[in-house]
């Protein structure tokens, strides 16, 4: 019975092991040492004003409990400057009232789906605006997003207002603590598999119990009668 709780308890600790190895390593992997994830969210264009994003919904809580960083980017893909904003859905839409832009409807293949919007009107520079919960402007804008943020939506634009707007928009994820979590787990998960193999090995040396019934101090009587032999007599013993 022990020997068998000491190999359920190896087992448990190898398997303990491997998976806190390999969480470590994906967590190193994704990540790296400097604790931060991108990922492209997909290539846009609009022969309007703006590239107006519904839906836009990223938290910390729908990623990894220690990411604490999330930033939304923006690259030029044009040379002019963009603005890069998130606001309430009915102040982004009174401002471009009248203005053509595109909807982004769909993500397919790393490029953003879109719905023209026509319009005639000319954008007021998006940064003279007052109703933005966020924003920022440049070649390469990028924001921080939060669960608070959700519901807001999201708006790139060249700086000026003016028509014709090509970026990349790229989501970021980062975290002080993911690094040092991730060589935790890789040491602890070694400790114990190192701790099950180590048991594995000291129950396998254990000396097997003797066979029931066994008995290792009988006599071989297969050559006689089962009596042992009488030493000889000798002539002087046999005469009296």
């Amino acid at each position: 019975m022990k020997r068998t709780i000491v190999l359920v308890v190896a087992i448990v600790a190898l398997l303990l092991g491997i998976g806190s190895v390999v969480l470590g390593a994906v967590g190193i992997a994704v990540f790296g040492t400097a604790g931060r994830y991108s990922m492209n969210v997909g290539s846009g264009s609009s022969d309007g004003a703006a590239i107006y994003v519904s839906g836009f919904q990223v938290s910390a809580n729908s990623m990894m409990s220690a990411v604490t960083g999330i930033k939304v980017e923006a690259v030029s893909n044009t040379g002019k400057p963009l603005f890069l904003g998130a606001g309430p859905p009915s102040k982004v839409q009174d401002y471009l009232s009248g203005v053509p832009y595109s909807a982004v409807s769909d993500i397919v293949g790393g490029q953003l789906q879109v719905s023209e919007v026509p319009g005639k009107e000319v954008a007021a520079p998006p940064a003279s605006q007052t109703f933005w919960v966020l924003q920022d402007q440049g070649n390469t804008p990028t924001i921080s997003w939060g669960s608070q943020d959700a519901g807001q939506v999201l708006v790139v634009m060249n700086a000026d207002g003016t028509r014709g707007v090509k970026t990349d928009l790229t989501l970021s994820a980062s975290s002080t603590s993911i690094f040092p979590i991730s060589i935790g787990l890789v040491l602890l998960g070694g400790v114990l598999m190192l701790v099950g193999i180590y048991l594995i090995v000291r129950r396998r040396r254990v000396d097997p119990r003797p066979a029931a019934g066994g008995d290792r101090g009988a006599v071989d009587l297969s050559s006689g009668s089962g009596q042992q032999d009488q030493p000889a007599q000798t002539s002087a013993e046999s005469s009296k």
